[in-house]
């Protein structure tokens, strides 16, 4: 959203696709014929080249650029683990893959247990099925990652 009004300000119209990811971005009409199109995606450091690639073989010329760089919290695994003991937390939030991606290298396989039981709110589907393969059981996902999303899928789904 903040994106968006940035944009609107310099009098750039933004294209608000359904889902707020690469597949939501490449089933938007307007990136469906991109014969010598110049694309620019500007993104952080890593991710997926799925959103490149499928410009590319639609016709588009595409230049990435990095914005922002992604890293690991810097917290202790044990400092993590006690944490999560303490406070006995009834759900989890996590807005990206990547964040799944780093809590589980933070857990690891016995802190793993910690969460398992935990209700777990993802942004999609592509999250929602690494955190089955990471061991959750109960997991909602959101419209998306917004946080009006992920907050009206945890409270229609949490009754603590």
């Amino acid at each position: 959203a903040a994106s968006a009004k940035l944009l609107s300000s310099y009098g750039i119209s933004p294209i608000h696709p359904q889902q707020m990811n690469s597949e939501g971005l490449l089933a938007l009409p307007e990136l469906q014929s991109l014969r010598d199109a110049r694309v620019l995606i500007i993104k952080g450091d890593g991710g997926r080249a799925h959103l490149l690639q499928q410009l590319q073989d639609r016709g588009a010329r595409v230049e990435e650029l990095c914005a922002y760089q992604r890293r690991p919290p810097q917290l202790l695994a044990a400092d993590f683990q006690e944490q999560l003991r303490e406070h006995n937390f009834s759900a989890i939030l996590l807005s990206s893959g990547e964040g799944l991606d780093n809590m589980m290298s933070l857990l690891g396989e016995q802190g793993a247990e910690l969460v398992a039981q935990s209700l777990i709110v993802v942004p999609g589907e592509r999250v929602a099925e690494s955190a089955a393969q990471n061991g959750f059981r109960n997991i909602v996902t959101a419209d998306n990652a917004t946080d009006e999303a992920m907050l009206r899928a945890l409270t229609k789904n949490c009754s603590n």
